[in-house]
């Protein structure tokens, strides 16, 4: 319903039939049609209750309150018929819209020496000019992109020269937004003293129209379309990456996510070497810095290996502040308060998962601050840690520390350049074969050959304690021969998969299935994210008191095959609450055995070998986040490439198209004409989402049976000591 202004007032000739003015034409007329249309379908029973609902809404011109609102309603929908005049023809969809403002800052002085000051309406002018010779994206369907100075205001009188000026400006988008905005931001970058601002976009809609017996014809206004969510494929480019934007190279995007959790798993024998190495006070600096220096590569990026570089050296900070914390934990807790600071360390972590999306979605989409900020944030967060870390951590030395140089010596350096090279090896054959590489084709035989190469030569290294002696190696692998530990471990690995499945592909969902920017599917992981921090905490407080640790890796294994098996039955058209109260199910899961493992550990091994024990504890609890996730993404990028190809094979699209597509990009997949493409395209993203899902289940199950084969003994916290068996 639009908003009209009053100055034509309501008329009804009764004799004609005809109302006139208070918007009689736009929008009341079609509304009326639409209600007379479904009356006559519903007398010749050709509907039936529940088949067509009725959505009235107000305030297109404002912003789209009403629609908005409306989606708040979580509604559901097959196919719409949206009203609007049209001179009785099906539209074939209309262009988008782009509002900025120009604001120009001069200096004012007397006119009568204007060579004092600077004119900010002259510099205005220069960029409206240049804004108006541009040469706007055109589209075959919708014509060429329009562009309109629609309000100037500046200056403070005819005898002063003006000190400011602002231009509200639009862009009637017939195609190419991001193309269009950057041409402005060019364009304004060659004026001095210009500043735009953009204040609210949408790109063009393309609508299904192919009817018979209906002519069709586009138009030129805009609508609310773009705002309705519920089945609005054409909003899938909302979850455009923006580094993407600004580097390209789509088959590096995967990278970008993985290369922070990968060098984490390759750097933690090595931080738990160098763990006794020193003050642990200076060495939570040390790390901090490294962080700092990769937060500060990836936000000045030139380029997208930049950025990764950047991540990569993130995971090593990130790896050894991760190991200093659960060694700090166990050093200055009795064995009942551990396994609760182990339970804070989780909700901790859970809060990052909950702001950290949150938080860098909202710098992406900031037009001034940009993705970078969602780098350069960490820099005055890790400022702050280390300040309270001087304030409140004491001087301390891990247990068997050595003296540096003697430290260094000992160090396995042949096993950590072994399990570092091996790690991302795999991580990078697991990404790049099928997606980037052709199966068959050499660079991805050569990748897998490699792997098992290194792998084979890092083994016998290990065993026969080549270059290295058996109490120096660098994976203190016969720690595992004690049941407790190893099956820890695994169970540890197991939940590390379905946190990573779970974290990473249920915005994805919201994204691809719903058009949800960045934040809006950020938020909807918080059920996931809020009932892990509730079972963390229940956790960590009964398992101290009860002494029994079993029972929880067995009810958090069966609470994630029930979770995973129910979310892989998910397709386009689930409902949000179905998809979110699932995902808080597989939450419950995974937060009865994230952290339990550390303090189970600490009572099950000697004091001598703690160290070893949290090595292998954070190792493969990392190691089954990436790999289960590298393992995802192999799925994701080749059935779901697949499916795409199978099903789109016919209508022109490029396999880079189809890789765009994939990765959530701008593609022309989600831009085509014929709104049934994007049907089908969003139809078999949902379902490869969903396969993977069974991921989810496989380590549910691993966890479970590591839960039923450990000890049901009961340990004695407050003693520091196993009690009974």
């Amino acid at each position: 319903m639009d908003t009209v202004p009053p100055h034509i007032p309501l008329t009804i000739d009764t004799d004609a039939g005809v109302v006139r003015g208070r918007g009689a034409c736009d929008d009341k007329g079609p509304m009326a049609a639409q209600i007379f249309a479904v009356e006559e379908l519903r007398q010749e029973g050709k509907v039936k209750k529940g088949d067509v609902s009725f959505l009235f809404v107000v305030g297109e011109e404002k912003g789209g309150p009403g629609m908005i609102a409306a989606n708040d309603m979580n509604l559901t929908w097959e196919a719409g018929i949206f009203g609007e005049p049209t001179e009785g023809k099906l539209g074939k969809g209309h262009k988008g819209h782009l509002v900025f403002e120009l604001t120009a800052r001069g200096k004012a002085c007397h006119s009568g020496y204007p060579h004092l000051g600077i004119n900010a309406i002259s510099l205005l002018l220069q960029a409206l000019v240049k804004l108006d010779q541009v040469q706007w994206p055109c589209s075959d369907l919708l014509g060429p992109s329009t562009f309109n100075m629609g309000q100037i205001e500046g200056g403070e009188g005819y005898n002063v020269v003006a000190p400011d000026a602002k231009a509200l400006c639009a862009v009637r988008v017939a195609a190419s937004l991001p193309q269009i905005k950057e041409e402005i931001t060019a364009v304004v970058a060659e004026c001095p003293g210009v500043e735009v601002e953009f204040k609210f976009e949408y790109p063009e809609t393309l609508l299904d129209f192919d009817f018979e017996g209906f002519e069709s014809m586009p138009v030129s206004y805009g609508t609310d379309v773009p705002r309705l969510k519920g089945y609005d494929v054409s909003n899938t480019a909302n979850i455009q990456p923006p580094i993407y934007e600004a580097f390209g190279q789509v088959h590096l995007l995967s990278w970008v996510a993985i290369a922070y959790t990968a060098m984490n798993v390759a750097m933690v024998p090595l931080a738990r070497r160098l763990a006794v190495l020193g003050n642990l006070r200076y060495q939570v600096v040390v790390y901090c810095l490294v962080f700092v220096v990769g937060s500060a590569v990836s936000g000045a990026a030139p380029n997208i290996n930049s950025v990764i570089i950047g991540r990569a050296i993130q995971g090593i900070g990130g790896a050894g502040l991760y190991q200093l914390a659960i060694i700090i934990n166990t050093m200055v807790t009795t064995s009942t308060e551990l396994a609760r600071t182990q339970g804070l360390t989780a909700v901790s972590w859970a809060i990052g998962l909950m702001l950290g999306p949150v938080i860098g979605g909202a710098f992406a989409e900031n037009q001034k601050a940009t993705w970078r900020w969602a780098m350069y944030i960490n820099l005055p967060v890790l400022a702050v840690i280390i300040v309270c870390n001087f304030l409140a951590l004491p001087n301390m030395h891990a247990p068997n520390a050595v003296p540096m140089m003697q430290g260094l010596r000992a160090i396995d350096w042949a096993g950590v350049v072994l399990h570092v090279g091996g790690f991302i090896l795999l991580c990078s054959a697991l990404i790049f074969s099928g997606s980037t590489w052709e199966w068959s084709s050499h660079s991805t035989i050569i990748a897998w050959v490699f792997v098992g190469v290194i792998y084979i030569v890092y083994i016998l290294q290990q065993k026969f304690c080549l270059l290295t002696s058996k109490e120096r190696r660098n994976i203190p692998a016969d720690i595992l021969k004690n049941r407790t530990v190893i099956l820890i471990c695994v169970a540890t690995s197991a939940v590390g998969g379905c946190y990573g499945i779970a974290l990473y592909y249920t915005p994805l969902f919201f994204a691809f299935t719903k058009g949800f920017d960045p934040v809006d599917a950020a938020v909807r992981l918080l059920p996931f994210i809020f009932t892990f921090i509730f079972f963390t905490i229940i956790t960590a407080g009964i398992v101290p008191v009860i002494g029994r640790y079993a029972p929880f890796y067995v009810a958090g294994g069966a609470l994630t095959i029930i979770g995973g098996a129910l979310q892989a039955q998910i397709t386009a058209t689930t409902s949000e609450s179905r998809v979110m109260g699932v995902s808080s199910l597989i939450g419950a899961g995974v937060g009865c055995m994230w952290q339990t493992g550390v303090a189970i550990l600490m009572q099950s091994v000697p004091a001598n070998r703690r160290l070893d024990a949290t090595a292998m504890f954070i190792m493969f609890q990392l190691a089954g986040v990436s790999i289960t996730l590298a393992m995802a993404g192999c799925i994701f990028q080749n059935v779901g490439f697949s499916k795409l190809k199978e099903s789109l094979g016919g209508s022109g699209f490029s396999d880079h198209d189809i890789r765009e597509a994939l990765a959530g990009l701008d593609s022309k997949v989600w831009s085509d004409t014929d709104p049934r493409v994007t049907q089908v395209a969003v139809g078999h993203v949902a379902d490869v989402i969903a396969n993977n899902q069974y991921l989810i289940v496989a380590c549910g199950i691993v966890a479970f049976l590591s839960g039923c084969f450990m000890k049901w003994e009961k340990l004695d916290f407050g003693r520091g000591k196993q009690a009974t068996k």
